[in-house]
């Protein structure tokens, strides 16, 4: 199921289906963002090393039908109030991305 997401896009009202990520996506995402580590005391500690990036591919992984080319470039192009939009549902909809 998606979610269609309103947006501004070459100044014109456009929607964007947002849905769930495929979990081999979800592993790739974690695996570029994510640094785990152990303190003194050998607990383990999982810290999210480059946060722009994982909001910029969340977004994009989590895009299923848009009226632009979905890559990256056209993701750091919107307003930051549609970017916003869409990250809050792609997050809604992959709640694990942020484990």
């Amino acid at each position: 199921m998606v979610d269609e997401v309103e947006i501004v896009w070459e100044d014109k009202p456009v929607k964007v289906e947002v849905g769930k990520m495929l979990f081999g996506d979800m592993i790739d995402l974690v695996k570029n963002i994510v640094s785990v580590k152990s303190d003194k005391t050998g607990a383990m500690k999982v810290e999210i090393t480059d946060v722009g990036c994982f909001i910029e591919s969340l977004i994009l992984k989590s895009i299923k039908k848009a009226p632009f080319e979905i890559i990256i470039d056209n993701i750091r192009r919107l307003s930051s109030e549609d970017g916003f939009k869409l990250f809050k549902v792609a997050q809604d909809k992959n709640p694990l991305a942020l484990a």
